[in-house]
């Protein structure tokens, strides 16, 4: 038993993690994240270890401010599929107002604003992993902007971004 929810986990982890994003913006996101994890690699093996944990706590803003930034984007080409202009406003000034950390639990609560399946399908859905690797970019984000200091290493970093990438494709999937 314990074999077979080992193997399931593993199938669920690896199938999660080949599917494709397919929204341009958030691919262009991700990509810049991508770019600042190799540039932070190769500063890191040379670089002043003071500077790799600025540049680290760089690379927390910029995940959380792309996170925040595909979210809102999926969410508004979702509102935006009902060609209400109205509609469409009204979602954006939403976002604007009550989503600006973009934790699991605001994702879920902007969520349950449109459709409880969707939250129910989130949670389901998504391995916990994920949604701890979220709230951990958005806890040090927050850290950081407040002046202190972020307490996830370069690896747990990369390793909270690579376990995030499952809520956006499932995202997409279910908008």
């Amino acid at each position: 038993m314990l074999i077979l929810l080992r193997r399931e986990l593993r199938w669920r982890t690896i199938s999660c993690l080949n599917k494709m994003i397919r929204e341009q913006y958030v691919k262009d996101k991700f990509a810049q994240i991508q770019e600042a994890f190799k540039r932070i690699e190769r500063f890191k093996s040379t670089g002043d270890a003071k500077i790799v944990l600025d540049l680290e706590s760089y690379l927390v803003v910029l995940i959380s401010g792309a996170y925040e930034d595909s979210l809102e984007y999926l969410i508004k080409k979702r509102a935006g599929k009902a060609g209400d202009k109205e509609i469409s406003a009204f979602v954006e000034k939403t976002l604007e107002a009550d989503f600006r950390n973009p934790n699991w639990e605001s994702l879920t609560n902007i969520l349950k604003r449109f459709s409880r399946k969707w939250v129910d399908t989130m949670n389901k859905k998504i391995r916990n992993e994920a949604k701890v690797g979220l709230n951990n970019i958005v806890i040090n984000k927050n850290a950081v902007s407040h002046g202190n200091i972020n307490n996830l290493t370069f690896g747990e970093i990369k390793k909270c971004h690579k376990d995030c990438k499952c809520i956006f494709e499932k995202l997409e999937k279910i908008m």
